[in-house]
């Protein structure tokens, strides 16, 4: 295909040497030459992203070039290999890619750590292994995206799609990156799980599953050459996943734990906790067969809208209120030295504004005074 020219004559003349429409015609992706794979191994990614972009098949005997020639994907540069994989990640299909990747031997060499997933069971409501759980979720958010975000509210989806075209580190944007923490989302299952015999049966865990990926996910994208504040958001969304899951399990979600989890979701001067709410739909709608996630699920729906509302309509009240004091003022105001405990107290005051307890300056006088930590400090220099 990608041999097809144009000559610029009069009239244009198509110039295609190795029947390139014809391929195209019959939705086939074919290798130009018998060396074209060992000449340049990143191709081998390039072939699987260019059919899951197209909708292609891959030509058989291509196919057998490719996994002739897949022992020499280690010596492309890292860099070339992780931005197929992005691109690859970001198609319309990349679940089925990663079949491919899988069913061709690519990813063992590309993501061991990926390829460890195969086969590692899980307890209901899971209906599926770990690797495929993996890529119905990346197939899900893919869905998301051709289809504008059906599943959330009109007037959230404007602030979204902002949200996800802010850059992360140079070109790469949220949206960019959000399918690769999918992707190493639970790597960390295949070193956690333990079986567990109970009165019903046997039960599978994963303790700690979510750390373990995130250790995993920051040692890939080290190797991957992924810049610190790109690494930073994927891991802090990978180590966060579980969380909009347990705020649903504890019942209502105060105006704390809003806030609270915001605050934890922040990776490097990236927000990524729109991302992380975002990752647990998803990865809550892979968790169950076709069409029955929404209906498993309705709790978990209303902390993700909850969560996504806070976020975008009431930012400045509830997420990142204005500060009522500085630094200065708790110096000049209140006799403070420089010090750890300025930075400890306005933390403090800032959380007591995202939940409604202070709302004014008097308010945070108020409050700095009764801190037990500021009455120590004051009595101490008394």
């Amino acid at each position: 295909i990608n041999a097809i020219a144009l000559r610029l004559s009069d009239p244009p003349e198509l110039i295609d040497p190795l029947q390139g429409q014809h391929d195209l015609r019959l939705g086939i992706v074919r290798a130009a030459a018998e060396t074209t794979f060992v000449h340049d191994p990143v191709r081998i990614l390039r072939a699987v992203r260019q059919a899951s972009e197209l909708n292609f098949a891959i030509e058989p005997h291509t196919e057998q070039l490719l996994q002739a020639a897949v022992t020499e994907l280690p010596t492309v540069s890292p860099e070339r290999q992780r931005d197929e994989l992005l691109k690859l990640l970001n198609t319309p299909q990349p679940g089925a890619a990663l079949h491919r990747l899988h069913r061709l031997a690519v990813l063992p060499q590309l993501l061991p750590e990926v390829a460890a997933l195969v086969g590692v069971t899980q307890s209901p409501p899971h209906h599926l292994d770990v690797f495929d759980h993996t890529t119905k979720a990346l197939t899900v958010w893919a869905g998301w995206v051709q289809a504008g975000f059906p599943p959330l509210p009109t007037e959230l989806r404007a602030g979204l799609e902002m949200y996800l075209a802010e850059r992360v580190a140079g070109e790469l944007t949220i949206q960019t990156l959000l399918p690769l923490a999918i992707l190493l989302h639970d790597t960390g299952k295949a070193l956690t799980r333990q079986e567990e015999q109970t009165a019903d049966g046997s039960r599978i865990r994963f303790l700690g599953h979510e750390q373990k990926s995130a250790e995993i996910a920051q040692a890939v994208l080290h190797r991957f050459r992924l810049s610190g504040q790109a690494t930073s958001f994927v891991k802090t969304v990978v180590a966060q996943h579980m969380r909009p899951l347990s705020l649903a399990q504890a019942g209502k979600v105060s105006r704390r734990a809003i806030y609270r989890f915001y605050r934890d979701c922040q990776a490097r001067g990236t927000a990524a906790g729109v991302a992380v709410v975002l990752h647990a739909w998803v990865d809550h709608l892979a968790t169950y067969p076709d069409n029955e996630g929404e209906a498993a699920g309705q709790t978990l729906q209303t902390v993700v809208k909850t969560l996504l509302t806070a976020y975008f309509s009431r930012p400045a009240e509830m997420i990142d209120p204005p500060p009522l004091l500085t630094g200065h003022d708790l110096i000049t105001m209140l006799n403070l030295t420089e010090g750890p405990l300025i930075g400890m107290l306005l933390d403090r005051l800032k959380e007591a504004q995202a939940t409604g307890q202070v709302n004014n300056k008097a308010q945070a006088v108020a409050f700095i005074e009764a801190d037990p930590d500021f009455s120590q400090y004051r009595d101490n220099n008394a």
